[in-house]
C-alpha cells in the first residue's frame, strides 16, 4: 500500500477497519477528486457494499460499526470530507452524533452528513432531528441515489455535468 491510502493510519486505533485502495481505472477518472469517506453501519454486508461503490467512485473509506468508532475518526481524521451514517447502531442512536457535531466547531459540516436508515418515513423521528443533513436514504440503499449524494459533496460543483 502507498502513503496516501495508509497516511492516516499512525494515529487510529488498530481496529479500525479501512477501504482498500480505490481501482485504477476509478482512480484515473477521479483524479483529482479523491475523498476519505466514514461508513457508520453495524450491519457489516450493508456497509461492504456502500464502502464497494464509494471505491468504484475513485475515494477512500473508513469503517464503523459504533458511535463510539464513528466519534473518534470524526474527531481525529482532518481529511474526512463525508460520512454515511446509520441511525440504528448497538450503542445508541446515530443521530446523537449529529448532535456532537453540532455543539462542537468540527472540521465536517452537516451538509457532509448522508443518514441511512431502515425505518419507514412514518417511523422517521422529527424532522429537525435530522438537522441540515444532505439527504435521508432508507435501506436497502439504491446504489444510484447514494452515488449522486456523495457526488453532490465530495465533486466541486463547478465540475458537475
Amino acid at each position: 500500500m502507498d502513503h496516501q491510502t495508509t497516511r492516516s493510519e499512525t494515529s487510529v486505533p488498530p481496529s479500525f477497519p479501512r477501504s482498500e485502495r480505490p481501482s485504477e481505472e476509478s482512480q484515473s477518472r477521479h483524479a483529482e477528486h479523491h475523498a476519505w469517506v466514514l461508513v457508520v453501519d453495524d450491519n457489516e454486508t450493508e456497509r461492504s457494499e456502500m464502502v464497494e461503490l464509494i471505491s468504484q467512485m475513485g475515494h477512500f473509506s473508513w469503517m464503523a460499526d459504533s458511535l463510539a468508532e464513528s466519534e473518534w475518526r470524526i474527531r481525529h481524521d482532518p481529511d474526512l470530507k463525508a460520512v454515511v451514517l446509520d441511525i440504528g447502531l448497538p450503542d445508541g442512536n446515530g443521530l446523537k452524533l449529529l448532535d456532537s457535531l453540532r455543539s462542537s466547531a468540527g472540521r465536517l459540516e452537516e451538509r457532509n452528513i448522508i443518514v441511512v436508515t431502515g425505518l419507514t418515513p412514518a417511523e422517521y423521528p422529527a424532522k429537525e432531528m435530522f438537522g441540515d443533513v444532505r439527504a435521508v436514504l432508507r435501506k436497502p440503499i439504491e446504489a444510484d441515489r447514494l452515488k449522486s449524494t456523495l457526488d453532490e459533496i465530495l465533486i466541486p460543483s463547478s465540475t458537475h455535468e
